[in-house]
């Protein structure tokens, strides 16, 4: 049940700690997602091992596109640790069976837990975290339909839903393990995932 009390302001983060919220935060996802385990609220294909994955291949994929931006080092690092954020995020209240898309749901679960999390608020700022719970919230979309949707949104919001929608269609196709195996062929991870990546922005 969720405590509905307020307990801290918005607005009380006066400098942004992204490294210290992705440590944070997946720390609170395994935790999540182990008390589901228990419960078998949770599917193997959508286990901590798939939200691990997309968190690191969508921060790879949206510090591509922004390299395509012309932003600079650190506009692209700060871009990269939002989408590892985000990509923690974006499968937290999934259920094994869905009736319905998650992706709202996800966002709404944010949003609350914002409000009533001690630690959060002082890590970032109200703004960057609503940025996560958006891209959170329509993440099941497809990259041309994210794509259209982000178009008129600044340049770094953009990056970060293309990275998440190509990082989670990515992993849900092939699987964490089987993306693990085809880097260790290619000797990289980078050099199969940038190829692919390569491939959609040559689309876009």
């Amino acid at each position: 049940m969720w405590i509905t009390l307020k307990l801290l302001p918005s607005s009380i983060c006066m400098a942004e700690n992204l490294e210290r919220l992705e440590t944070y935060i997946s720390s609170l996802v395994k935790d999540l997602f182990a008390e589901k385990r228990q419960k078998g609220k949770i599917s193997l294909v959508h286990d901590i091992d798939h939200v691990k994955a997309v968190a690191d291949y969508g921060s790879t994929a949206a510090e591509f596109f922004a390299s395509k931006h012309n932003l600079s080092p650190e506009e692209r690092k700060r871009i990269s640790k939002v989408a590892a954020v985000t990509g923690w995020c974006h499968d937290i209240v999934r259920e094994a069976t869905e009736t319905s898309p998650h992706g709202s749901e996800c966002k709404k679960y944010l949003e609350r837990l914002y409000n009533i999390d001690h630690t959060i608020p002082f890590l970032v700022s109200e703004e960057t975290w609503n940025i996560i719970g958006d891209v959170v919230g329509s993440h099941e979309l497809g990259f041309d339909a994210i794509t259209e949707k982000y178009e008129n949104r600044p340049i770094p919001e953009l990056c970060i839903a293309q990275g998440i929608v190509v990082g989670d269609k990515l992993v849900e196709a092939s699987g964490p393990r089987v993306l693990e195996r085809r880097s260790f062929l290619l000797r990289s991870h980078s050099k199969y995932f940038l190829s692919y990546l390569g491939i959609l922005s040559n689309k876009s």
